[in-house]
């Protein structure tokens, strides 16, 4: 027998390939979970490739990076949480604010107990997967403030959404690893996130308020004279 009629080598898919490619993605999410169980979310394509028994073009075939199987996992991880959110109930009289600040409140339950989730978004913790979990944290919380209805009445809406959830996504993943001083109890650190998030969008939305003004603005602010006798304005 030669050498290489010796050599066993492993069934592809562990013998049981998937029927179609929904069931290809599905296995790979399910193997990426399984290798964050073991390690972190510092998962390389290789890893999840020897968990399912296939090899890495396999994967590459579905996904382009080790980072887009692990946005993946964090896009089917939140969808209970977006169900939620849709079924909102919302009284008319509330405020952008205040909706934003129920979504980050709801934000901050769901990840204090899945710890899997928390690692996949957690937000600028200077690990080698930053930019995917910081990528995750922010698309995944404009996706919830957006889900939510709440709407932002001027002009540039996507790049105050953007600054939004980067506000909501920094202050629930602060109130997780470093829990607010004088609230002892989760439900004291809802209250005290709920407050920050409200002032925070509030001055946002505030601020962008003072620049939707009458076009004429710019042409009726004073003038500064200059040193050689012309004119700036302000």
């Amino acid at each position: 027998m030669s050498g290489h009629s010796a050599t066993k080598i492993a069934p592809s898919w562990a013998g049981r390939p998937p029927v179609d490619d929904a069931e290809a993605t599905q296995r790979i999410r399910d193997a990426a979970r399984r290798c964050i169980d073991r390690s972190g979310v510092n998962v390389r394509i290789a890893e999840v490739a020897r968990e399912l028994g296939v090899s890495r073009p396999t994967i590459y075939r579905h996904y382009a990076s080790g980072q887009a199987v692990l946005l993946a996992v964090a896009l089917e991880s939140i969808e209970p949480l977006r169900a939620r959110v849709a079924s909102m109930d919302v009284d008319f009289r509330t405020t952008p604010a205040e909706m934003v600040a129920e979504v980050g409140c709801l934000l901050f339950e769901w990840l204090s107990w899945d710890s899997q989730l928390r690692q996949l978004t957690r937000f600028g913790a200077g690990a080698a997967t930053d930019d995917v979990t910081s990528t995750a944290a922010l698309l995944l919380t404009r996706g919830l403030i957006e889900r939510a209805g709440a709407s932002f009445d001027a002009p540039s809406d996507a790049d105050h959404l953007d600054e939004i959830a980067e506000l909501v996504t920094r202050l629930v993943h602060s109130m997780i690893e470093r829990p607010a001083v004088l609230a002892h109890r989760a439900g004291e650190q809802c209250e005290a996130l709920r407050r920050w998030i409200t002032a925070g969008v509030n001055g946002i939305l505030t601020e962008n308020a003072e620049f939707v003004t009458d076009p004429d603005r710019e042409q009726m602010k004073p003038a500064i004279r200059r040193e050689d006798g012309g004119a700036l304005r302000q």
